[in-house]
């Protein structure tokens, strides 16, 4: 008699795998608090922020966007690059500008 494959298994594993190709290859985000005054994002700048606007640290590489937080509070999703798998014979680059276009990146060309 033949055991039955285990589909949640099979299915649990898949999904992982698949997170884990996601996760190598996409930014991350995070939420936190930041000040507020008048209602806005203060990121101490010299600049406030509206629900829905986006600044950048491009010293850094990410995009800061001010977003509605709980009970009436502001908060910051912050965006950063993509994180990428070493490439054997190929050199990471780290740009200037604005994210995304700050955000390093693999050359493998031979020149």
């Amino acid at each position: 008699m033949c055991a039955k494959p285990n589909h949640l298994f099979v299915t649990v594993t898949f999904i992982f795998g698949f997170a884990v190709c996601i996760v190598q290859i996409s930014a991350w985000t995070s939420i936190g608090k930041i000040a507020i005054k008048d209602g806005k994002c203060d990121p101490k700048n010299g600049k406030l922020y509206s629900i829905g606007e986006k600044w950048h640290n491009n010293e850094d590489c990410f995009e800061i966007t001010c977003i509605q937080g709980n009970k009436g509070t502001v908060a910051q999703q912050v965006t950063s690059c993509p994180v990428h798998a070493m490439k054997t014979g190929c050199k990471l680059k780290f740009p200037k500008g604005e994210f995304p276009n700050c955000c390093p990146f693999y050359d493998c060309s031979k020149n």
